[in-house]
């Protein structure tokens, strides 16, 4: 029950902030561009979701490289 309310709030906390600084972005005229801002942030996000809920993520294979 404790791990389901940590979530919760993990999603919404992590989606107020990220939300806020998509929106700050675009308001302030980024354009989408690989490996720009908005990549960026998504990275963060699921980064921060996994730190927060302490889920550890092992990758198996070979990871693409970014363009």
């Amino acid at each position: 029950m404790i791990r389901a309310i940590r979530y919760l709030l993990a999603v919404a906390g992590c989606t107020v902030y990220y939300g806020t600084a998509v929106v700050m972005a675009a308001l302030a005229g980024n354009t989408q561009r690989p490996g720009g801002i908005y990549d960026r942030l998504q990275r963060g996000y699921g980064r921060r979701l996994l730190r927060i809920n302490r889920i550890e993520l092992v990758v198996d294979g070979p990871v693409p490289t970014q363009p």
